[in-house]
């Protein structure tokens, strides 16, 4: 992984069968969706690199992927 995430990842959690949270340090999880992981954790990723956004760095403690139109 790189980019913003890299020194603030503390892993990975299976949620049942058939999602995963990236855990990221400061208590914050990102809730992926059971479908379209990979492109979920690219607009995080974006949206972290964007300094207008910079979501990971305000005070949140989760961020929820798994519905699309939220």
């Amino acid at each position: 992984m790189c980019g913003p995430l890299k020194e603030r990842l503390r892993g990975f959690e299976r949620i049942g069968a058939r999602r995963w949270d990236v855990v990221l340090d400061r208590d914050q999880r990102i809730m992926l969706p059971d479908k379209g992981a990979v492109q979920a954790l690219e607009r995080v990723i974006a949206m972290a690199m964007a300094p207008q956004v910079d979501l990971l760095a305000r005070d949140l403690v989760a961020v929820d992927l798994r519905l699309p139109r939220r």
